[in-house]
C-alpha cells in the first residue's frame, strides 16, 4: 500500500480555468467572484483545508485517502494505508497537515505525505471535524464530547456538548456548531462553555474579524446563516430550502458558505448582508469550503439526487477590501467640504443648446440649474448616472440578461458621463445643464447625480447624490 499514486488532471476546463485566473490577475480594476475551475478527484471529497505549503488538501471517501490541489487545479493523489478512514483536516502544529480517523490522529509532512504519515491511536478521537487551537493543541468533536489532544496523543474530553459537528479555532477560544443542542458554543482552551442558543440544527461554524463568529443553520425554519458579535445572535433568512452547510471567511472580509440543495454559494457580510453565486455544474452538491491562496475560495462538490460529483471547485475573485488612499481620504481630515446639493427644477426637458462651460443666471425654459455650496476653492466633478432595473447575480445588481431566471429584483445605477467644473471658490455655486453631456442628449428617464470636491493637494470631499427626471421633449 504505501505507494505513491498520483494523477495529474489536465482537462481542457482546468486550462480554461488557468487562462482566467491569469486573465483576472492582470485586470487593473478588481473583479467579480466567479466559479472558474472544477477539478476531477478518483472519490467523493470529505473536508478541505489549506496546507501550509500554499496548496490545498481533501481526504476522499473512498480509494486514495488525501488529496493535494495546487493552485491552478493540477491534482495529485496519495495511497497511504496508515491513513485509511481520514476524514477532518487541518494545517496544525510542526507545519503538518492532521487528520482524524476513528480512534486515531494522523499527521504528515505536506512535502512528503507518503513517507512521513503516522498515526497515534487516540480512542477519544471519532472520524470528526478538527481544529488547531490556539493552545497549540488539536480540537476534535466526539458525539456529546470536546476532545483536545496534545501533538504527542494525550486527549481531554470535555463533556460540554449534545451532538456535534464542526469546530473552528479563534485567537482565544474555540466554536463549536452543536447541532443536536441548537447551540454555537464557545470553549476557553480549558475547557469551559459560554453556550449561545440559535435554535435549529446549526452545521457550520466560521471566526471572523473582531471577534465576531459566523454560523450556518439548515434547521431553522426559514433556513438561515446568522451572527454573533458582541454577545448578541443576530440570525439572517436565506433562500428558502437551500440547506446552508460548511463555512469559512474569505479574502474578502465575507463569510461564504455551501448551499447543496440551492447549488451554489451563500454570502454573508458581516453587516448582515446576505447574496448567492452560482457557476456550479448541474447537482454539483456543493458541501465543505475552505478560503485558499490568491484570494480564492475551494469547495468540495458531492453531488445531489444519488449523483456523486467527485471534485473540487475554486472561486476567484474576492478581493480584500481597500483601505482609503492618500487622494481620498475619510472625512474629517481636511478635505473640502461640499453640501446642499439639488437641481432645481429637478424634472426638465432636454435643451437644444451644449452645456456652457460656466455658471448662467436666470432660469431657461429647458435644462435645469445644478445648486451647491463649498467651504474651500475646489474642482467639482459631476457624474450622471441613469437608474435602471436590474438582478441580483453573485452579490452585485447586474442587467436582467446576465442574471439567472427568477433572480431578485434590484435598481442599478450606469454611468453615463460627467461635467467638471474647475477652480470654483468657496461659497454657493450654480452651474446650469441643459440635459447634454457634450453634444449627448440624456435619454427621458431617472437619473442621479453625483457631486465630489476635490481640492489643490488632491483630497476629496464625501460624494453628495441628488436625484433628478428628464421629461420627454414636447
Amino acid at each position: 500500500m504505501n505507494a505513491l499514486t498520483a494523477r495529474l488532471h489536465a482537462p481542457l476546463a482546468a486550462v480554461i480555468a488557468a487562462l482566467a485566473v491569469a486573465l483576472l490577475a492582470a485586470a487593473p480594476a478588481a473583479a467579480a467572484p466567479v466559479v472558474d475551475g472544477e477539478f476531477d478527484l478518483s472519490a467523493n471529497p470529505q473536508r478541505i483545508a489549506l496546507g501550509p505549503d500554499g496548496n490545498m488538501w481533501v481526504t476522499l471517501s473512498a480509494g486514495n485517502e488525501i488529496a493535494r490541489i495546487a493552485p491552478d487545479g493540477t491534482v495529485t493523489e496519495f495511497d497511504i494505508a496508515s491513513l485509511t478512514g481520514a476524514r477532518g483536516i487541518v494545517a496544525g502544529p510542526s507545519g503538518r497537515l492532521w487528520v482524524t480517523i476513528e480512534g486515531k490522529l494522523g499527521h504528515f509532512d505536506p512535502a512528503d505525505p507518503v513517507g512521513t504519515a503516522t498515526t497515534i491511536a487516540v480512542p477519544e478521537v471519532g472520524q470528526g471535524d478538527i481544529a488547531a487551537g490556539p493552545d497549540g493543541n488539536l480540537w476534535t468533536p466526539k458525539v456529546d464530547k470536546l476532545v483536545r489532544v496534545t501533538p504527542g496523543g494525550v486527549a481531554t474530553e470535555f463533556p460540554i456538548l449534545t451532538n456535534a459537528s464542526r469546530v473552528a479555532a479563534g485567537t482565544d477560544a474555540i466554536w463549536v456548531a452543536d447541532f443536536g443542542g441548537g447551540e454555537i458554543v464557545r470553549v476557553t482552551t480549558d475547557g469551559v462553555p459560554t453556550r449561545f442558543a440559535v435554535g435549529g440544527s446549526p452545521q457550520g461554524v466560521a471566526v471572523g474579524a473582531g471577534g465576531q463568529v459566523a454560523y450556518t443553520n439548515p434547521g431553522t425554519n426559514p433556513h438561515t446563516v446568522g451572527r454573533i458579535a458582541a454577545g448578541q445572535i443576530l440570525p439572517t433568512p436565506v433562500t428558502p430550502g437551500v440547506d446552508p452547510f460548511g463555512i469559512a471567511l474569505a479574502a474578502d472580509g465575507a463569510y461564504w458558505f455551501a448551499q447543496p440543495i440551492g447549488n451554489n454559494l451563500g454570502r454573508l457580510t458581516p453587516d448582515g448582508g446576505y447574496s448567492e453565486l452560482g457557476g456550479f455544474s448541474v447537482e454539483a452538491g456543493p458541501r465543505f469550503v475552505a478560503a485558499g491562496p490568491g484570494n480564492t475560495l475551494w469547495v468540495t462538490l458531492e453531488g445531489l439526487n444519488g449523483n456523486d460529483a467527485k471534485k473540487v471547485a475554486r472561486v476567484s475573485g474576492l478581493e480584500p477590501p481597500q483601505p482609503p488612499t492618500p487622494a481620498q481620504p475619510i472625512s474629517g481630515t481636511g478635505a473640502p467640504r461640499l453640501a446642499g446639493l439639488r437641481l432645481t427644477p429637478k424634472r426638465f426637458r432636454v435643451a437644444r443648446g451644449r452645456t456652457p462651460k460656466a455658471a448662467a443666471r436666470g432660469r431657461a425654459r429647458a435644462g435645469t440649474t445644478i445648486r451647491f455650496r463649498l467651504n474651500a476653492a475646489a474642482t467639482v466633478r459631476l457624474t450622471v448616472q441613469r437608474r435602471l432595473a436590474g438582478r441580483r447575480s453573485g452579490g452585485r445588481c447586474v442587467a436582467p440578461r446576465r442574471a439567472r431566471p427568477g433572480a431578485r429584483r434590484c435598481v442599478r445605477f450606469a454611468a453615463v458621463g460627467r461635467l467638471v467644473r474647475r477652480d470654483l471658490a468657496a461659497g454657493a455655486q450654480r452651474v446650469r445643464f441643459s440635459g447634454r453631456i457634450g453634444r449627448r442628449a440624456l435619454k427621458p428617464g431617472r437619473y442621479r447625480l453625483t457631486a465630489v470636491a476635490v481640492d489643490s493637494d488632491g483630497r476629496r470631499s464625501a460624494p453628495r447624490r441628488a436625484a433628478f427626471r428628464v421629461l420627454s421633449p414636447r
